[in-house]
């Protein structure tokens, strides 16, 4: 709880009070910058001068006129370091860049059109009974009596309590409480509504005959009892299908950083974990196996944590053994999706009526997966795509000396300025990241999966240098980051895609 809230206000703090930039940022721009560099044909490098013939008729279909096939593509490199002194950008604010410049090898970027769909009941059927043994039985998730009686004993402790400190006039006494005022009237309905819930409950999971996973209840949590004794449960939604052994109910994967910020507090959880004793190295190649066998052979990895699987059965969390989790994306022609934690400063203009837009939030498609010495433990497939077609196999993007000008000026109004009074602000970007985003196509429910940088910055006052590094470099924490179109230089919003 403290852990989130830290991250709200920090959230809050980097998202409000922004002055008006000396430039507009809107991707999908009046002039369609995007189409109409994804529509161009891509020209080979080294392509003869004479290969391409200019055509005597004006309205002669494009198709029959001569079109260079042979030489391959030209690359895009750029530099691999951008090292430039702090630029002052107002009295208070200055931004310095002293950047690794992140990118693909061969130069190439091509872009590809996506579509968000659903996992139907046979899809998720195939890919349980493909990491699971055939089961014996499958025991609903209904909650018992117990469970209710659980539930209402716990709300009933927190309810006297906040009760008991608004009778006292709400002293600082450590505990986080929602602020809302709560009556002894509330109180009775709720457990009122217990009762009656209690009375309908069943006294124990309710258990039938199975032999395969073909009557998986979307929208719920199925468990079951294995042919090899085990149990194990799977959660199955039209854009999720989750699988936990070793679990009744769903498998909560408990991550070492977790652990670490939770044992300052002396928070339950961190009395569950148990340190992992694997080979990381040996993790990997039970992953590379496994998703060769599952036939998840275009998707990258993009972090890796020490973690357990916690059961949460009962409202509680029992251990069922610790591992690795990766988390891993789709490589979209050798450079996957963004590969780092981030929390993305949101500064979008998205324009007035005329040309307002807006989508459903991005939900990235990626696999987690849990690994100890038996194998898999752990594995969820969300948000996945069809990839439609290669719309471009190396649209042109924006010379770097666009791309610098646009980030320091993006970074320089990021900031919440009117906190800080007159206090100086020397930001510094340090990394920066050319990789895949998702960006929704415009008037469309697909999407395009296309070359943005990420350019990483941080205030250089906030920590000391040696701290300051060490962080940087640390993949278990967040980073602030500004998200750029790598076509046309608009700044993505991170969750809508625009």
């Amino acid at each position: 709880m403290r852990r989130m809230i830290a991250v709200l206000l920090l959230l809050c703090l980097l998202t409000a009070c922004v002055p008006t930039p000396e430039h507009e940022f809107v991707v999908n721009k009046a002039d369609d910058v995007v189409e109409q560099k994804l529509n161009a044909t891509p020209v080979p490098a080294n392509a003869p001068e004479d290969t391409v013939a200019e055509s005597t008729n004006p309205i002669e279909p494009a198709s029959e006129q001569t079109q260079p096939t042979a030489a391959a593509l030209a690359p895009q490199t750029f530099p691999e370091r951008w090292d430039e002194d702090a630029e002052k950008f107002s009295d208070h604010v200055t931004v310095a860049a002293h950047a690794d410049v992140v990118q693909k090898a061969d130069g190439l970027y091509p872009v590809w059109r996506t579509r968000g769909r659903e996992i139907s009941a046979e899809e998720a059927a195939k890919l349980v009974s493909a990491l699971l043994p055939k089961p014996t039985e499958v025991f609903t998730q209904e909650p018992t009596k117990d469970d209710i009686k659980r539930e209402m004993e716990r709300y009933l402790e927190e309810a006297n309590a906040k009760l008991a400190w608004q009778a006292a006039g709400k002293p600082d006494d450590g505990v986080d409480r929602d602020e809302t005022e709560l009556t002894q009237e509330e109180v009775d309905a709720q457990l009122k509504e217990y009762a009656e819930q209690i009375e309908k409950a069943p006294e124990m999971l309710e258990t039938t005959p199975a032999s395969d996973y073909s009557d998986l209840k979307l929208n719920r949590t199925s468990g079951f009892t294995l042919s090899d004794g085990g149990k194990a449960s799977v959660t199955w939604r039209k854009e999720f299908v989750a699988v936990s052994k070793g679990c009744s109910n769903f498998g909560y994967n408990y991550y070492r950083y977790y652990y670490e910020e939770e044992k300052r507090f002396d928070e339950p959880n961190a009395k569950v974990w148990k340190d992992v004793k694997m080979d990381k190295a040996e993790a990997e190649k039970i992953l590379k196996t496994e998703m060769e066998r599952l036939g998840f052979t275009d998707f990258a990895v993009k972090r890796t944590v020490e973690s357990n699987l916690l059961d949460s059965t009962g409202g509680k969390h029992h251990y069922v053994t610790g591992g690795w989790t990766f988390w891993l994306v789709r490589d979209y022609g050798g450079y996957p999706s963004v590969s780092v934690p981030y929390a993305p400063v949101t500064y979008v203009k998205v324009g007035d009526d005329s040309n307002y837009l807006m989508n459903k939030p991005i939900r990235d498609e990626e696999i987690e997966v849990l690994i100890d010495e038996n194998g898999i433990q752990y594995f969820s497939y969300s948000s996945p795509k069809d990839v439609l077609e290669c719309v471009n196999e190396s649209v042109e993007l924006l010379s770097f000396d666009e791309v610098k000008r646009i980030a320091k000026n993006a970074v320089s109004v990021s900031f919440p300025f009117e906190e800080w009074g007159d206090r100086q602000i020397d930001l510094e970007i340090y990394k920066m990241l050319l990789t895949t985003f998702t960006l929704h196509v415009k008037n469309s429910d697909d999407y395009y999966e296309m070359p943005c940088w990420v350019v990483f910055f941080d205030g250089m006052h906030f920590m000391e240098p040696e701290i300051r590094e060490r962080e940087r470099n640390n993949e278990d924490l967040q980073h602030d980051v500004i998200i750029l179109n790598a076509v046309d230089g608009s700044v993505i919003h991170n969750d809508y895609g625009y």
